[in-house]
This record gives structure tokens, C-alpha cells and sequence, in this order.
């Protein structure tokens, strides 16, 4: 990449006319840019002019006007289209021309990965405002500082609005916020002078206000007095009116986490702690592809601890008591089963695997509870497996869609790993150039005759711009890294909707509860509970249905070939005709009917009678010994107690496939 751009780009298709480039223009203008007075006509006419000086084709124009710099190339309204063309082959241009940096984007991810991969696809990208491009490695670097110019910019926003906040955490003061529980704002309003300390009664007299503090320290008490039941403690703590912040009563899991926290017990707060990340709808600290807040560093602030060492030791020992955790075992349906109630689902049990509604868990200790029933896990997860096998229905569609989907992103890669290796071999490039510069930098501070302090500012001003470049590519480092894991896993979604289409339908009925977790997700499986049977009156199981189970034995048909291997058994002293009365013994085991039911079919009121003589006389083990090679079928079984589900999944078939289609 040491060729200037017309070197460097190979014309597939034939030029507007010979020797000449074709060039597309991207536009973006934010909706600020817009208010501002900056406009589209202004860039576009700067965009033609550059063009024209170059003695390049405009063949097309692309434009997102009122688009945010920090939107990625997919979420922008034209962006998708030029990324389509380019991955046409033979490719439509040869360069894309904007009128600075920023109308690329405003933050990395939003810069980079359609820059490269129009550079994998042979295309690049040229600057109007600069008078350069990134087809020589002088152009990339320069590319590479204006984009970091380009994040700082959008980082000095967020920095006016957060350095206020840092420095006070810094200086652990108050920072902010709801303190935590147990802490209250001491010189609340009063700059530079707020801190947290703890919510402790200091009245003179006698205090009606509930203080956070003593309600902790009283907590500790009750969980130790109760031997770690945190129910209890919980209802005990309610019961003497000792409520959480708020008014709200305790529950066992609330109370838990208030003091089983390590940062609570050891008296610290970490201010934008990375380890509470936000995620989903989850609340919590935003993080950036290496792991750090993008609004300052991660700041530990000491507070006076509410319990001492002690008692931090002897509620430890309690949490230390508890049992071993059995292996954790697959739940598919958890968080995606909606109950009743409407609450979800989650998995768990003893020895049984089952579904229990997270209502069944009161909100505070003592409150109602839901009357959601508990699902038998393999149950419930077979019905929605098996629907969710008859929702995929056409494989061949569903191929189709893995296909087209592989095969898109395949067109949409960007080599990640080559500029992983760039970026480890310009990080030791430039710690290497830094080590250079420390040696060169404090020979010339010697030579000027400075010494401590001064001679250590003098090489950190020397080594600053170095610095900035090693920190910029071990920051685009982290980024890369995280953004080729993420094309990963959209790969391999892509790879499970094509594994299951290439599965038989007795393959898709027979995978395993762990394996099935992976589809719905890729599904994006979602059940409601409708209605659940209600549960069978108690009593004992059938003892005739019971024997053909116990025995293993299928129930036989009572054809004349086997009525004659047990007539003579029979004898002649019977009320009933004998083979009637077998008859209708097998009947009820086959189906399941109960006594009553028998009656009015055989018109008798003794055949229970007749059951209970012959097994205990041992005539009923003789009758079917003579029967064992007799063909028959398996005896009555009651049906689980399935359901009444409404299952919906999102496998987009119509929309890839329509898709595809147009493009």
C-alpha cells in the first residue's frame, strides 16, 4: 500500500472513459449540523468540485441527511445501498469521496468497519477537506488521527458534562445520585463539602426517624439470630416496622443483597464499577469495547464501614454454611415462559426438574403469592419443542434463509484479523519508539542541566504525542477484537438456523434440553402459559391398569384362537359368561374407564368382584400366562397434564427471502 490511489485501484469494469475513476459521493449531515446552517447542496457542491479536480467520474451519490455520526453503517438510511453496491461483482466505483472525517463517523464503530471492508472489496475512501485518501499507508495514518479526532470530539462532550462528577469521586466526595443504603449526605449543597457518612441516630433525644444504618446493623442481627434464614429475618425486620428506603417492605432476596455485597461489607463504593455493565434493559454502567466506561475511569471510594470486622467475619461464617450447589442443569424455557400471573417462568427443583413462576416469590417477606402451579420441565419443554418444530414447517425455506444469511455476511466481511496483527505490530512499533524516545529525551534533559521533577516533565512533553499514538491503537485494538467476536456469533446464528433445516424431523423431536436453549434463542421463542388442567382427584391407580404396567405386559385381544387357550381354566360356576367378563376386564385396561362405566357397558355390577376373586385365587396369573404370546397393545396411560400454551417464534423467513429477491 505504497501506491497513490489511481496506482492502487485495479478498474474491473470499463471506465467512463479510459483511465478515469469512478467515484460515488456520501453525504451526512447531522440534525445539529442541519440546525446549524450546514447543509447538503454546500457539501455535495464541494464533494463535485473535488471530483472534477481529480478528473474522476461522479457515477452516484448517496445521502443521510439528519443522521447521527455515531449511528453504525447499517442503521443509517443510505449507507446499506452503497455498502450493497460495492459488494457487487464487478464493483459499480472504485472510490468513495465525502467531505471530511466526521461525515464517516463520530465514534469508532461507527467509523471503521465499513471503511475496511470497502478497503478489503478494492475501493477507497477519499477526503475532500484533507486532499487525501486511505490508498497509501501516509493516507491510513492520517485517516487514523482524524478519526481519533473525530471520538475525542464526541468524548469532550461527554467529558464537560462528567469531569465534574470524576473529580468529586475522585476526591471521595459525594457524587451524586441516590447514596447507597445505610449512608446519608453530609453538607448536602455545599460544593466540595458533601460526602456520604453513615445514617446513624445523633439526636440528643429520643429520635422517631428510622436511621439506615441502625435498620443494617439490627438486619445482621436477625439473619444470625434466625441461622441464615433471610425469610425469616426478613419478616421479623418488617414485622418491627424497620422497612427499606422508601416505606417498602424487606424481602429475602433484597435483604440478601444488601448484605451479602463485598464493596457494602469492606465499606467501599466503586464508582463506575465495569463489573455492573449494563446490558439489555439491565441498569448499569455503560461499557465500551475495552471494558472501561467511556465517561472516566472507575473510582474506588472508601466510606465508614457499617459493621465491624467482627461481625463482617461472623455473617460470612453463615454464608459459608450453606450446602454445595448441585450442577447446574438446562432450563431452555427459563425467562421465556410468561405465566398466568404474568411473570415468567424460571427453572429449578430438587431431584425433579420444574418450571416455578417467579410470582410465587413475594416481593417483601409476607406478601401474597401467586397460585400459578409448578410445570414439570420435560413436559413442557417437549410440548414447545415439538410445536416449535411443527412452526419451522418447510426446511427447504428455512435452508434458503440460512443460506442467503451465510452468504450475505460472507459478502459483508471485514478482515478483523489482518487489522488485529496491524494493530499488535504498531503497538510495538510505538513502544518501541517510546523506549527510543525516553533514552534520547533524558540525554537532552541532561544536557540542559535538568534534574527531578524538570527533567521528568520535559520527557513526559517529549513522549506525549507517542503516548497518544500507543494508546489510540491499543484502544482500536480492544475494539477490533470485540467487533470480530461479535461478526462471530452473528455467524454462528446464521450456522444454527442452517443446522437445524438440515435436521430430520425424528433428529429435531430427540434434541437435548441443552441443545434446544441454542435454537430458541435462535427462534426467538417466546410462550404464554393459557391454561393449566386442573390437577386429578386423589386415590389410588387402577390395580388392574397397574398389573399390565408393573408386568410389563400388553393387553391382549380375545380372539377365539385365544379365548381357547384359557376356556378350560375357566370351569362352569359362573354367573356370567367367563369370556365376558375377560372381555371386559381387557376393555378397561386398555381404555382406562372407570368401574362405574364398566357396569353400564356389560351390564353387570360384579365384574370388579370377579377381578379381585381371580387375582387373588391366582386364576387371573394363570389366564394370562396361557395368553403371554398372545399380540395385543399397551394398556392405559393417563395423559400428562400438557398446557394450553400459545407459542410464537420470529425466524423472519418472508423477509430474508424477499430480500434476497430484490437484490
Amino acid at each position: 500500500m505504497t501506491q497513490t490511489l489511481t496506482g492502487a485501484i485495479t478498474v474491473v469494469q470499463p471506465p467512463v472513459r479510459p483511465g478515469q475513476l469512478r467515484a460515488v459521493a456520501y453525504l451526512r449531515i447531522s440534525t445539529e449540523e442541519q440546525k446549524k446552517g450546514y447543509g447538503i447542496a454546500y457539501a455535495k457542491k464541494g464533494i463535485a468540485k473535488h471530483i472534477e479536480k481529480k478528473g474522476w467520474a461522479l457515477v452516484d451519490t448517496y445521502t443521510d441527511a439528519g443522521v447521527s455520526g455515531t449511528l453504525e453503517a447499517a442503521k443509517r438510511d443510505e449507507l446499506p445501498r452503497l455498502m450493497t453496491d460495492a459488494r457487487r461483482n464487478p464493483r459499480a466505483f472504485d472510490v468513495v469521496v465525502v467531505d471530511e472525517e466526521r461525515a464517516i463517523g463520530r465514534r469508532n464503530r461507527a467509523f471503521w468497519p465499513w471503511v475496511w471492508e470497502l478497503q478489503d472489496l478494492g475501493i477507497f475512501v477519499a477526503i475532500v477537506n484533507g486532499e487525501y485518501d486511505n490508498s497509501t499507508e501516509e493516507g491510513e495514518s492520517r485517516m487514523r488521527k482524524a478519526a481519533d479526532v473525530a471520538h475525542d470530539e464526541l468524548k469532550l462532550i461527554r467529558d464537560r458534562t462528567q469531569g465534574g462528577v470524576q473529580e468529586k469521586a475522585s476526591d471521595g466526595g459525594y457524587a451524586g445520585g441516590r447514596p447507597r443504603y445505610g449512608y446519608r449526605i453530609e453538607n448536602k449543597g455545599r460544593k466540595r463539602e458533601s460526602k456520604l457518612v453513615l445514617d446513624l441516630c445523633d439526636c440528643p433525644a429520643a429520635c422517631s426517624v428510622l436511621h439506615e444504618a441502625v435498620v443494617l446493623r439490627r438486619a445482621r442481627s436477625l439473619v444470625i439470630e434466625c441461622q441464615g434464614d433471610w425469610s425469616k429475618a426478613a419478616l421479623r425486620l418488617n414485622a418491627e416496622g424497620s422497612f427499606g428506603r422508601d416505606g417498602k417492605p424487606w424481602s429475602k432476596d433484597n435483604l440478601r443483597n444488601k448484605l451479602t455485597n463485598n464493596d457494602f461489607l469492606e465499606g467501599l463504593q466503586v464508582w463506575r464499577n465495569p463489573k455492573n455493565r449494563k446490558t439489555g434493559t439491565r441498569h448499569g454502567v455503560t461499557v465500551g469495547a475495552d471494558g472501561r466506561s467511556p465517561f472516566g475511569e472507575t473510582v474506588v471510594i472508601e466510606l465508614p464501614p457499617v459493621f465491624t470486622p467482627q461481625e463482617v467475619k461472623e455473617l460470612r461464617q453463615f454464608l459459608q454454611q450453606r450446602g454445595p450447589v448441585a450442577g447446574a442443569r438446562p432450563y431452555p424455557l427459563s425467562g421465556r415462559l410468561t405465566s398466568q400471573c404474568g411473570r415468567q417462568y424460571f427453572g429449578g427443583g430438587g431431584k425433579k426438574r420444574q418450571y416455578r413462576c417467579a410470582g410465587k416469590t413475594p416481593e417483601y417477606a409476607g406478601a401474597k403469592r401467586c397460585s400459578c402451579p409448578v410445570l414439570d420441565a420435560k413436559l413442557v419443554e417437549n410440548e414447545v419443542w415439538a410445536r416449535v418444530c411443527d412452526m419451522v414447517g418447510d426446511t427447504e425455506q428455512l435452508k434458503q434463509l440460512a443460506a442467503h444469511q451465510l452468504e450475505k455476511h460472507a459478502r459483508e466481511q471485514v478482515n478483523y484479523g489482518r487489522r488485529i496483527e496491524e494493530f499488535h505490530q504498531q503497538i510495538e512499533d510505538s513502544e518501541a519508539a517510546c523506549a527510543v524516545a525516553t533514552a534520547a529525551a533524558a540525554r537532552q534533559a541532561a544536557k540542559r542541566g535538568l534534574a527531578g521533577k524538570a527533567a521528568e516533565q520535559a520527557i513526559d512533553r517529549t513522549l506525549a504525542p507517542l503516548n497518544g499514538e500507543l494508546a489510540a491503537a491499543e484502544r482500536m485494538l480492544a475494539e477490533t477484537i470485540a467487533w470480530k467476536h461479535e461478526a462471530e456469533a452473528t455467524t454462528q446464528h446464521d450456522q444454527d438456523i442452517r443446522a437445524l433445516a438440515e435436521m430430520t424431523r425424528a433428529q429435531r423431536e430427540n434434541v437435548p434440553p441443552g441443545q434446544q436453549l441454542r435454537y430458541l434463542k435462535v427462534l426467538s421463542v417466546k410462550a404464554t402459559v393459557l391454561r393449566v388442567p386442573p390437577p386429578r382427584a386423589p386415590g389410588r391407580p387402577c390395580a388392574l391398569v397397574s398389573w399390565f404396567w408393573e408386568n410389563k405386559r400388553l393387553v391382549p385381544e380375545l380372539t377365539d384362537a385365544a379365548w381357547a387357550k384359557v376356556q378350560h381354566l375357566m370351569g362352569t360356576h359362573w354367573a356370567l359368561d367367563p369370556r365376558q367378563i375377560l372381555q371386559a376386564l381387557f376393555h378397561k385396561a386398555r381404555t382406562g374407564s372407570n368401574w362405574a362405566d364398566l357396569y353400564e357397558a356389560f351390564d353387570s355390577r360384579s365384574l370388579r368382584t370377579y377381578w379381585t376373586r381371580w387375582q387373588a385365587s391366582g386364576l387371573w396369573e394363570s389366564v394370562m400366562k396361557n395368553l403371554a404370546d398372545e399380540p395385543g397393545m399397551a394398556a392405559f396411560k393417563a395423559p400428562p397434564r400438557i398446557p394450553e400454551l400459545h407459542i410464537e417464534g420470529d425466524i423472519k423467513l418472508r423477509v430474508a427471502l424477499d430480500t434476497k429477491a430484490t437484490e
